[in-house]
């Protein structure tokens, strides 16, 4: 299966279990992973046959931008779903990182990844 992915995306949202996290915007980054067939458009160079990756980027904007969630593996799970519902993907990876760490510790990043597929 072909791939279409879309690399350290950077947005600000209001994401984390404490009452700081939740109230401060936060710095995340974001990969996405899209597997769907691309040997049509790659043939007939035609946007119409494949994923716009502008309409992708904005999904992943809104979501991380608009809601809250107290843990990452949830934004990641909701980004997935949303993006399979929206194109016609086979599988979404989503990765999602945290930079600012909320815990003591020498940690650069946190970071979940989700993979869901249609069924």
């Amino acid at each position: 299966m072909d791939r279409i992915r879309l690399n350290n995306i950077v947005l600000y949202g209001y994401h984390g279990t404490s009452l700081p996290e939740s109230q401060m915007r936060q710095k995340v980054e974001v990969d996405v992973e899209l597997r769907v067939p691309l040997e049509r458009p790659g043939k007939d160079d035609n946007l119409e046959e494949t994923i716009d990756y502008t309409k992708v980027y904005s999904l992943v904007e809104e979501v991380v931008t608009e809601k809250k969630f107290k843990l990452l593996e949830a934004l990641a799970h909701e980004l997935a779903l949303r993006l399979l519902s929206s194109f016609p993907v086979q599988e979404a990876l989503v990765r999602v990182r945290k930079l600012n760490v909320p815990f003591a510790g020498n940690a650069s990043n946190v970071e979940v990844e989700v993979s869901r597929s249609r069924k």
